[in-house]
């Protein structure tokens, strides 16, 4: 795998990565002046579930990381490539599973637990 090759294929990871991280990060705070107790419950159940879910986060995205290692050592850009789409894939799951979990608790109308 030629060396162009190897930093094109760095340079989309990273920019996916970039992106899925933005976008899982955003806080739409529009409302926020009417809703301040619902976006407070929004943000304590998100803080709570990362910490809740950390370990699985790691593990994630170690075994992107050797995936794409294993890319590198056998020179193979697709299965290097591969590692950023499971990182894409990995990214959308959790953060879906994050929201699913945050709609559940927050928006039942008990509060904290």
């Amino acid at each position: 795998m030629a060396l162009s090759n190897w930093l094109m294929g760095l340079g989309v990871f990273f920019g996916f990565t970039a992106i899925i991280l933005s976008i899982m990060g955003y806080n739409d705070k529009k409302l926020s002046k009417n809703n301040e107790k619902l976006f407070e419950r929004i943000d304590f159940y998100k803080k709570k579930w990362r910490r809740k879910n950390l370990k699985k986060i790691i593990i994630g995205l170690i075994i992107v990381f050797i995936i794409d290692v294993i890319g590198l050592v056998l020179n193979n850009k697709w299965i290097f490539m591969c590692g950023g789409d499971i990182l894409i894939a990995f990214s959308i799951f959790s953060h879906n599973k994050m929201m699913a979990y945050v709609e559940e608790k927050a928006f039942n109308g008990k509060g904290k637990e």
